[in-house]
């Protein structure tokens, strides 16, 4: 069954470069959420026995699944498809999960000028991407100004109420939709670590469809290591690699996923929800580093948007760091932005 989206992720890998047989042995385990592929190492501390593999498992699957029962947009009882189903200003009550989401969201969509928009999808449909194409849509052309306007009018953030004192949530606009993946997906991956250190498991690296949160040391001791691979597979110049204690990386960006029009213009997948048009040259991958998943999932996506306009205010954000391959001229050559903190690693971590 899909769940929540898993949109605008780029492939990365993490390397846990630990000494083989060095202190008591170390977890590796996975599943499935969220439409895509967890995988967690968990390192116990010091001489403790590791706890039961089956009992952590369960920890980190629940944790997931909540998030996922309650923001999923293709589940019939979630808080998203229950508002979905809301008719404007029909007050829907949600959990306290989802309204801890939305939070984060909304104080994203304000620091960055409402470039991160989960009322989007829309208009996304309307220019030909993402599930559940909508009607009208023409393959070869840019969407019919009277559908856009129509679709625009559904799309506002600033017009889904939140009352936080009783937990409702209502629309204002008629079609409105609300998708929290941006942010979910994160926000998932912060549960999980959260269930962990509950449990006094404070060394581990949990990866939700490449969101990843690195708490502590990496088997073998020092920062966890990661690998941001290349978004353009035949280029590995463009990888990044990072060590990480105690931070979240997550990165968007899908540059190959466009449509061509006749005149020859590009059509990216990246919507731009302040203009309802598709954003002109996009960054290849945008990737943050935050205190936590769902700060930097959120941030990703509207990196996505602003490119390299948004590296402005990502500095003006405590604890946030960005990196983003943006393209040049033309678009067949690529180079590489980053904020002032951004702790790129020296050497390849094999």
């Amino acid at each position: 069954m899909q769940t929540i989206a898993a949109a605008l992720a780029v492939a990365m890998v993490f390397v846990c470069c630990g000494r083989p047989g060095a202190g008591p042995k170390v977890l590796r385990l996975e599943g499935e959420t969220m439409g895509t592929v967890w995988h967690a190492t968990i390192v116990p501390e010091g001489s403790a026995p590791p706890p039961n593999a089956e009992e952590v498992r369960t920890w980190i699957q629940a944790a997931l699944d909540r998030v996922n029962g309650a923001m999923s947009t293709y589940l019939d009882d979630s808080d998203l498809s229950r508002l979905a189903q809301a008719a404007p200003d029909e007050p829907v009550q949600v959990s306290p999960l989802t309204l801890r989401c939305l939070a984060i969201t909304r104080s994203i969509h304000a620091a960055s000028g409402g470039a991160l928009d989960p009322t989007v999808g829309p208009l996304v449909r309307l220019w030909g991407f993402g599930p559940g194409r909508q009607e009208g849509v023409r393959e070869e052309n840019a969407p019919d100004p009277a559908l856009l306007g129509r679709a625009r009018a559904a799309v506002g953030f600033e017009d889904i109420v939140v009352e936080e004192a009783s937990g409702l949530v209502w629309h204002k606009r008629p079609g409105a939709e609300l998708d929290l993946s941006a942010v979910a997906k994160g926000f998932g991956v912060d549960e999980a670590a959260s269930a962990l250190r509950e449990r006094g498991l404070n060394r581990f690296l949990v990866e939700v469809g490449g969101e990843v949160i690195a708490a502590g040391e990496r088997p073998g001791g020092g920062a966890w290591r990661l690998i941001i691979e290349s978004p353009l597979p035949e280029q590995e110049q463009w990888e990044a690699r990072v060590e990480l204690r105690d931070r979240a990386l997550a990165t968007s960006g899908d540059y190959r996923n466009y449509r061509i029009l006749p005149d020859g213009s590009r059509v990216a997948h990246t919507i731009d929800p302040r203009t309802g048009a598709p954003v002109v040259r996009p960054p290849a991958s945008a990737s943050v580093l935050a205190a936590t998943c769902a700060q930097a999932d959120g941030w990703a996506t509207a990196l996505s948007v602003l490119g390299e306009a948004g590296m402005a205010l990502v500095e003006a954000v405590p604890n946030l760091e960005a990196r983003l391959v943006v393209p040049v001229g033309n678009g067949e050559t690529f180079r590489v932005i980053t904020t002032q903190g951004w702790p790129e690693a020296p050497q390849r971590a094999r």
